[in-house]
């Protein structure tokens, strides 16, 4: 009678069962989540197709279904692994950028801060941020390639608000040889020749000499140190 039952258990299909321990161990090598999900379903399957007496093989589909599981496990801490490092530098890259535009908007508030046109039209700079849609436009508008574009920033202070379009000086990123203010009414103003920063780095000769005793004769040294930061964030950026 034994033998009877044994026949029959060894005679019941174990197709799914086999399946399942076939893409557990696909999953394990590297198929990961597209044969991880066959290897679970089809365990589930070929389990439950065991314990009502309609298959065999249950072992091999338990065997198949706990190495799916694994797989998919795995996977799972890989991909948010993955995102949470992609997040991390995705935030680091836009606080950089920020930063950047900061430091740039600093160096153009102190090339045109005392221009008469500034003065008047705006007064007291309170924000210059840069607009990085308008300077695109205005690099498809050269009329050749290698032409300076002009970098756009939106200038708002005591008085008003306006459009700056600021010329980068050649072969600097952060000094300027030219400007012009709009306004908001269209009028455009051209700025008078730019203040640069003593401690301009793209534009820096070393060849130059200066006195150093001679400016620090004069009296004023406060604008000096406050250059000496800025020249220092921009050579660290």
């Amino acid at each position: 009678m034994n033998q009877t039952n044994t026949n029959q258990v060894g005679d019941l299909p174990q197709g799914l069962a086999v399946a399942s321990m076939v893409a557990g161990i696909l999953s394990l090598l590297g198929c990961s989540i597209f044969a991880a999900i066959p290897a679970i379903v089809c365990g589930h399957i070929g389990v439950r197709q065991a314990d009502r007496g309609e298959a065999s093989g249950k072992g091999m589909a338990m065997a198949g279904l706990i190495m799916g599981y694994i797989s998919l496990l795995v996977t799972v801490i890989i991909v948010a692994i993955y995102v949470f490092f992609f997040m991390l530098i995705a935030t680091a890259g836009v606080a950089v950028n920020s930063m950047a535009n900061e430091l740039l908007g600093d160096s153009v508030i102190f090339a045109v801060e005392n221009d008469p046109a500034i003065v008047e039209h705006i007064g007291d700079i309170e924000s210059c941020s840069l607009v990085s849609g308008g300077t695109a436009k205005s690099a498809d508008a050269a009329e050749q390639p290698g032409d300076s574009t002009p970098m756009v920033f939106q200038i708002e202070g005591s008085k008003g608000k306006g459009t700056l379009l600021m010329t980068p000086r050649q072969g600097s990123s952060n000094a300027f040889s030219s400007g012009s203010l709009i306004l908001d009414s269209g009028k455009q103003i051209p700025l008078q020749p730019l203040k640069q920063s003593l401690f301009d780095m793209d534009g820096l000769d070393l060849h130059d000499e200066f006195d150093l005793d001679d400016l620090i004769d004069e009296g004023d040294t406060s604008s000096l140190d406050i250059e000496a930061g800025r020249g220092i964030a921009l050579a660290g950026l």
